[in-house]
Parts: C-alpha cells; structure tokens; sequence
C-alpha cells in the first residue's frame, strides 16, 4: 500500500490515507473506509492525499476529486466540490494539503489553487497567481501549510515559499 499522509486525531486514533482509501487504527483492529459505487455517504475517491482533523472532531480528507469531511459519529462523509465550474478531474480538485488554522479557517492546497473553506458558511474563496499582482501567491501549485506559533501562514508552492498576510490579504 501506498501511505501519503498519515494523522493521529484528538481520541488518539491513528488515520492512514492511502491509494486504496482510509483506514483507522484504534490500537487494536483497523477499519477501512473506501469509495463504495452508488453510496452519497462513502468517501468520495479512495486515493487520499491528505487528513487533517478539525476543532469539532471531524476529520477531513483531501483527494484527487475535493474535499470530504468525516463525522465519527455518525460515520457519513459529506463531500466537498472546491470548484464547480471545473471537471472533477481538474488540478483544482486535486488536493495536496490541508489545514485548519486558530481561526477556524480551512485551508486547502491544490495543485491549481489556494482555497479557503468558511465551516460556518460553507462557502470557498479561492486564491491564484495573479501576474500583475506582485502580492499575489507565487503559483498555482500549492503543496503544504503550515502555520507557525504567531498564527502565520506559510505556503510551499512550485515557485519558492510564500508568507500569508491575514490582514491585508496578500502573500510574500
């Protein structure tokens, strides 16, 4: 199997996504989480690229066709289209990183876009190169997040790193 990410969320529980789907380990037994044909409350793709938990105990998994949020609770995943004027195929659908700041902002890499996911409002806001914006994000290839102790915002990108500026909006 193929693991590209890997968390450990708030109960302790180890997530494993994998090219085959999600499997959780509790310390004792694994469950494995796919994309079942016909069922809304499966996972959406079973290549997973990235998870990621929120304040609220969801888990999120980032794959090449969106976004989808796990409810442990009740088990059901609801899925995410980052951006629906796209083929589910596109590199605007595919993610790479995910990240919850202290805001509660979702943060979304894609390997054509920066998106920012309001849990509140369900609503995305999409950042991209703008080449006659010298503020803008570098690429549109965004690989990972982090966010260090101040509450900034880093991006690895196709073109070098960029620093967030939640103030003004603009990237460095």
């Amino acid at each position: 199997y193929v693991v590209p990410c890997i968390l450990q969320d708030s109960l302790g529980y180890l997530w494993f996504g994998t090219f085959y789907g999600v499997a959780r380990y509790d310390g004792y037994s694994i469950v494995s989480y796919t994309n079942r044909e016909g069922d809304s409350t499966s996972i959406t793709n079973s290549i997973v690229n990235a998870i990621c938990d929120d304040k609220d105990g969801n888990i999120w998994f980032g794959h090449s066709r969106g976004l989808d949020k796990f409810n442990p609770s009740t088990e059901i995943f609801t899925h995410y289209i980052l951006n629906p004027d796209m083929p589910l195929t596109d590199w605007s659908q595919h993610v790479l990183s995910l990240h919850e700041d202290k805001d509660g902002m979702f943060w979304i890499c894609t390997g054509d876009g920066l998106y920012v996911f309001n849990k509140f409002t369900e609503t995305f806001t999409c950042f991209k190169h703008d080449s006659t914006n010298p503020y803008s994000i570098s690429s549109n290839s965004i690989n990972s997040i982090i966010e260090d102790r101040s509450g900034t915002l880093w991006f690895a990108t196709g073109k070098g790193f960029n620093k967030f500026d939640k103030v003004r909006k603009q990237f460095f």
